[in-house]
Parts: C-alpha cells; structure tokens; sequence
C-alpha cells in the first residue's frame, strides 16, 4: 500500500493483523462501525451507505484473490459492494475498489 499510495497512507489510520476478527471484534467494542467492501448475499451498493456526521467508520477490504473469510463478515455491521455490468469479471482489484468506496463516503 505505501509503495503505490504515494505517502497518502500518512493521512489515514491503517492498521493490518493476521488474524482479523480479533482486531474487528476489538474495534466495534470502541465504538467503530464496522463496514466490509465485498461481494456478499446481503451487501448494499457502496452508494447507498448513508454514515451518520462524525461516525467513527473502519473500511474493510480483503486479500486481493481470497477477499474477506465468512467469519470476519459475520462481525461487521454493513457489507457494500461497487455493481458492475456485464460478466467478464466479477471484482475489481481491491485498491480500486477502496479507493471508489473511500471518495464516496469522503466527498457525499
């Protein structure tokens, strides 16, 4: 992430764990609303998520390939997913897809 981010990961918090739901249980204990971006059975679009003013919000993404396992999305309080058209593929590379879902909720 820092080599292609450029130093802009110096303006957010990134935290990286090897075993997730520990951390994400943790977080949404303090008061964090916990908000995959995945492809699930009960994802939102990523334009439809309204946060509340000053909502403490952790963006979740997965392994590029694996994505997120069904037990970390059992911890988080929304899934959203970017809808796309046709069927050549069905993800877009994670970066992408953060970066889509982070402007939305930055810039809306």
């Amino acid at each position: 992430m820092a080599k292609t981010s450029l130093k802009a990961e110096n303006n957010i918090e990134i935290s990286e764990a090897k075993y997730l739901k520990p951390l994400l249980s943790n977080l949404k204990r303090s008061g964090f609303k916990l908000v995959a971006i995945e492809q699930a059975k009960n994802s939102i679009p990523y334009f439809k998520f309204k946060p509340k003013q000053n909502q403490k919000i952790v963006l979740i993404v997965g392994n590029e390939k694996t994505g997120l396992k069904k037990t970390d999305l059992e911890v988080c309080n929304q899934i959203l997913e970017i809808p796309k058209l046709g069927q050549e593929k069905e993800s877009l590379n994670v970066a992408i897809a953060l970066a889509i879902v982070l402007s939305q909720i930055v810039f809306n």
